[in-house]
């Protein structure tokens, strides 16, 4: 059984190019710790550090300023960075379920489409129910629609 369960992103609109990258050096501001541990989470082979915003290849900005959507993130995504606004730190772990849906393994390497990509939820509150009376699923299994889930 296969599920899709992250919806499509609000807009979107493909630049010109990828952006090559062998592992993302972060500079953060206002926060980004859900991020950091959402990519570890959804991407374990992706080398991610913190770096200083010289050396940085993605720059999050966390701050209420963005948006008046709760979980809001922006990202552009450029041939040798990449900018990511978010609204809170939801918004943050939103970017990283969706960096871990684009993001292709490339060679040693990882590349990402040049663009932009604006998201943020329809609804406060989502649910998920599995019907263990019925149909019985190995744990594993169950475990894996929590990580399906948590991406969404």
């Amino acid at each position: 059984m296969s599920f899709s369960m992250c919806p499509r992103a609000k807009r979107t609109v493909r630049g010109e190019g990828e952006f090559q990258f062998a592992g993302l050096k972060v500079f953060t501001v206002g926060g980004g710790d859900r991020f950091l541990r959402a990519l570890r989470i959804f991407l374990p082979e992706l080398k991610l550090e913190r770096a200083s915003r010289e050396e940085a290849n993605v720059v999050l900005s966390v701050a209420t300023v963005f948006s008046g959507a709760n979980e809001y993130c922006y990202m552009r995504i450029q041939k040798d960075k990449m900018e990511i606004h978010c609204r809170d730190e939801m918004g943050a772990r939103n970017a990283a379920a969706i960096l871990a849906q684009i993001i292709r393994k490339k060679g040693e390497g990882f590349v990402l489409p040049c663009g932009t990509v604006e998201d943020y939820p329809e609804k406060d509150y989502r649910a998920f129910m599995v019907d263990l009376g019925r149909i019985w699923h190995p744990f594993n299994t169950l475990l894996h629609y929590v990580d399906v889930c948590y991406m969404a």
